[in-house]
């Protein structure tokens, strides 16, 4: 099976170019209605297993079946389907509008941090080394982790990484011009890398800034990139808007990640700012009336997706 292709800011799949369905408004944050008092999961699908694991939805490289689909309903937790559905949707509509920012962003899959962390806690870097082997993250601007542990899904994002390393100074090509190794970051202002960690029940996860640290320091290493003497990236936990039940950790990851990538430099700023936002403030600056439609809105995306790749598909096997 194809799938639809999303852009360069994500580990390279294979894929086959389609654009968004036209009735999607790029970054439109609105409210909608919250579902009515002691609402259910509803109702319970009657499709035999086979045909609820069967794929509706590939999209650069996350698949998505029926059973994924009913996780949107409340109060089903959102897996890692549609948590990588809903980040690389959101940095494709990013893209379409400003490219130039969106190329600023390197997104990693839910998976990648399980992948890097051991069961004792210790970081694996050879368990992920490949997975950057056609891009440079320190050139990138901001980096997105999306993590889950012990059933909660966070957010971490991490800017400005190559402020801790020094790029190869320009050299010159074969035909006399100069060819620039990297973004030179000898001569410009300093920056500061920062971990960001942005959780809806207002957790700290001091580990995992330790081990994102030490990751950091390996993949520099391995680009060949020299360390900025004794640079640390420093921690900030968000003070973000907090969930109000128990099982909309994923959504609000989502949303949290769709209104930063909307305006970064905005919200980097909120976010180091010291003045304290009081819940309401909090509410106004994350626009958390957009939360209670995440849901419906990422039905409708992926139903409208499906529509068109099951056609695509259908009439692929009848051309063959």
């Amino acid at each position: 099976m194809q799938d639809i292709e999303l852009g360069e800011s994500t580990p390279p799949m294979s894929s086959t170019s389609a654009s968004l369905p036209s009735s999607s408004r790029p970054f439109s944050i609105s409210p909608s209605p919250q579902p009515p008092a002691g609402q259910s999961k509803g109702k319970k699908s009657t499709l035999p297993r086979s045909k609820s694991l069967e794929t509706i939805l590939a999209y650069h490289g996350v698949k998505i079946n029926h059973r994924d689909l009913r996780r949107l309903q409340r109060p089903q937790f959102l897996n890692c389907e549609l948590i990588q559905f809903g980040l690389r949707y959101y940095l494709k509509e990013l893209g379409l509008c400003m490219p130039e920012l969106a190329g600023q962003f390197h997104l990693f899959t839910t998976y990648f941090y399980s992948k890097l962390i051991t069961k004792d806690n210790q970081i694996n870097y050879s368990a992920v080394e490949c997975w950057t082997a056609k891009v440079n993250i320190f050139q990138k601007k901001y980096i997105i982790i999306p993590i889950n542990q012990s059933l909660h899904w966070f957010l971490v994002i991490i800017c400005n990484p190559g402020s801790m390393v020094c790029f190869p100074p320009p050299t010159p090509s074969t035909s006399g011009q100069v060819v620039d190794g990297g973004k030179s970051n000898e001569k410009t202002e300093p920056l500061h890398t920062y971990i960001l960690t942005l959780d809806s029940m207002n957790w700290g996860h001091p580990s995992v800034v330790t081990n994102l640290t030490q990751y950091l320091r390996k993949e520099a290493a391995a680009k060949g990139l020299r360390w900025r003497g004794s640079a640390c990236p420093q921690a900030k936990k968000a003070m973000v808007p907090s969930q109000g039940n128990s099982y909309d950790c994923g959504v609000y990851l989502l949303h949290f990640a769709k209104v930063f990538m909307s305006d970064p430099e905005k919200y980097y700023g909120l976010i180091m700012s010291r003045k304290e936002l009081n819940e309401k403030e909090q509410a106004e600056e994350w626009k958390s009336q957009g939360v209670s439609n995440i849901r419906e809105r990422l039905k409708r995306m992926i139903n409208s997706l499906s529509a068109r790749w099951m056609a695509e598909e259908g009439k692929q096997k009848e051309d063959c």
